[in-house]
Order: structure tokens, then C-alpha cells, then sequence
């Protein structure tokens, strides 16, 4: 059964290797959930590639071994410690960013700044955004 992910956690998906450094799972942020495994992301990619948007992807419990026309559309993970830190962070820091007024495109566009920087080995600083 997979864990329940909520918005701003960051799960795990299939990526094409040419657009993400030579690996083929990359980190998405969630931004929608449908159902408890129904989900909207806005893929990570470790390269200069702009995030994507993926819409409707449902859980699976591992990627491997799915065919090239379902990989896209599966989601699975996270299942370090490691990684649920950072989305239990992210979501923390999403709750915080709400409490001091922030709403909408402007608060998912701020959590994914966050999630980018943790990503690329940067401190996700609670402090940045001050109200």
C-alpha cells in the first residue's frame, strides 16, 4: 500500500535520461492529489531542462519494469528516511509560506523554488520569505 502523499511531498518518477543527467527516475513535487493515489507533479530534473508537468499519475510500487507507455504515468516512493525529511520540510515550510498570506501560483511557485534548491544540494531556509 503506498504511503499518503499530500501537496508540496516529493515523490519519485520515471525521466528520460537525456534530460536528467544520465539518470532515469528523477524527484517531482507534488501538486495535486485526486485521490490517495492520484496525483499531479512538476518534475526535477538534475540538468538545465525547465520542470515539467505531469497530470493524473497513479502509484506504482516500483517503476521498474513497466513498459515505456506506462512509466510516465506512475509515481512512486519516496522510501528513505532522507527523502521523506525533505518532504515533511517542504510541507512545513508550505504551511509556514500559508500562514504568512501566501496563496496560489505564487505559493507553489515558492515550495518548488525550495524543492529545487534542496535538490540541487541547497538549504531549504525557512527565513527567506519573511512577511
Amino acid at each position: 500500500m503506498p504511503r499518503t502523499v499530500e501537496i508540496g511531498d516529493i515523490v519519485l518518477v520515471a525521466a528520460d535520461p537525456a534530460k536528467n543527467n544520465g539518470a532515469d527516475t528523477a524527484p517531482a513535487i507534488v501538486v495535486r492529489t485526486w485521490t490517495g493515489t492520484s496525483i499531479n507533479v512538476r518534475v526535477l530534473y538534475d540538468s538545465q531542462e525547465p520542470a515539467e508537468w505531469r497530470t493524473s499519475l497513479v502509484h506504482a510500487d516500483t517503476l521498474d519494469g513497466l513498459d515505456d507507455n506506462a512509466r510516465p504515468y506512475r509515481w512512486t516512493g519516496p522510501t528513505s528516511a532522507e527523502s521523506l525529511t525533505t518532504a515533511e520540510r517542504l510541507g512545513s515550510y508550505r504551511n509556514e509560506l500559508k500562514e504568512q498570506g501566501f496563496g496560489g501560483h505564487i505559493l507553489d511557485e515558492l515550495v518548488l523554488q525550495a524543492a529545487t534548491a534542496q535538490h540541487a544540494g541547497g538549504l531549504l531556509v525557512h527565513s527567506a520569505v519573511q512577511g
